[in-house]
């Protein structure tokens, strides 16, 4: 149950950290909107909603695999510790590089 409690608290971290980079990125970038996703990630998934869906969950797998993978570096051998944190976060950094690579 602790380690459900740690994955829902770090899924929560990282919406609002995604959020938060978006908030930063339409500043920066001075669209005059805030853009909820990136536009080219938009247009590689056929819509914003499925493109702010899609972040949305790759920014809660990373947060919640973020902080299980803190949560259990102390429980568990450093290099099963280091597996568990590659696994859990490979996925949604990789759709976040993907993104980040089409704009």
């Amino acid at each position: 149950m602790r380690y459900l409690k740690t994955a829902f608290c770090g899924a929560a971290f990282g919406v609002l950290c995604n959020n938060l980079l978006m908030l930063m990125l339409s500043y920066v970038m001075q669209f005059g909107y805030y853009a909820s996703c990136l536009a080219t990630f938009t247009e590689y998934v056929g819509g914003e909603l499925n493109a702010t869906a899609l972040q949305t969950a790759a920014a809660m797998i990373a947060g919640a695999g973020i902080a299980l993978a803190f949560s259990l570096r102390h429980r568990v051998r450093p290099v099963v510790g280091v597996a568990v944190s590659a696994a859990s976060v490979a996925p949604a950094v990789f759709l976040l590089c993907l993104g980040t690579v089409l704009i």
